[in-house]
């Protein structure tokens, strides 16, 4: 896949890119992606905690959760909330897809952007409810389908580009980081979630970047939505 890049000589040296965080089908949309610009940096969202959790305590309550939903005779993928939270304490695909390429790249460094207290904040609902009736009632919860559900929300809102409330702390600390890799002379090809992209929320990342002229791109599904 190759990229074409319609603004500026200064948008060829950075590229966002919006994903649905659950959505594994997008993996190799995004290797292709990353391959294509040949960057010097691979910037992630993620803090390394969010990583070394999913590692550790995840695993195992992901094990416990495949357990319980195995002895009721429910399919991974059809567990209510449960399938939810199970594919959030996957490693995220975006973290495999840079690893991919820097193992594949010669010179290729991945950089986290994100702050322990936000990943711990991000991770602290998965915990909870740890009971077996607590269990059962995520089981009968509304939780199937959750990645399609997911990619029709982000192309609903790629298409109408309106209800995004505005961002705050977080993305003015992930930008700066950005911004400063970009002064230090970086080709930086960067990972997000795609609210973070949205052009219509006020002070995400992809407005507080405007002065580099960004090339954005949104995937979902595995193809390129936005």
């Amino acid at each position: 896949m190759s990229i074409q890049t319609t603004g500026s000589s200064r948008s060829q040296e950075l590229i966002l890119i919006g994903t649905v965080h659950t959505d594994i089908a997008s993996f190799e949309t995004v290797v292709s992606i990353l391959e294509s610009f040949d960057p010097s940096i691979i910037a992630l969202e993620t803090h390394l905690y969010s990583i070394s959790f999913r590692l550790g305590p995840g695993a195992r309550l992901r094990g416990a959760y495949r357990r319980f939903l195995r002895t009721r005779g429910v399919p991974a993928d059809r567990g209510g909330e449960l399938s939810c939270r199970l594919a959030h304490l996957r490693i995220p695909f975006e973290y495999c897809a840079a690893r991919t390429v820097a193992r594949r790249s010669e010179g290729v460094a991945i950089v986290h952007l994100g702050r322990k207290r936000d990943a711990v904040a991000g991770l602290s609902p998965l915990l909870r409810e740890s009971l077996d009736s607590d269990w059962l009632h995520m089981l009968s919860s509304t939780g199937k389908d959750h990645v399609d559900k997911l990619r029709a929300a982000v192309a609903a809102a790629v298409a109408d580009r309106t209800g995004l409330r505005k961002s705050g702390m977080r993305d003015a600390i992930m930008a700066r980081r950005l911004m400063e890799l970009m002064n230090d002379g970086h080709r930086v090809i960067a990972l997000f979630g795609w609210e973070h992209l949205s052009r219509s929320k006020p002070g995400n990342v992809y407005h507080r970047l405007n002065e580099y002229d960004p090339e954005s791109i949104v995937i979902a599904g595995g193809e390129i939505v936005g």
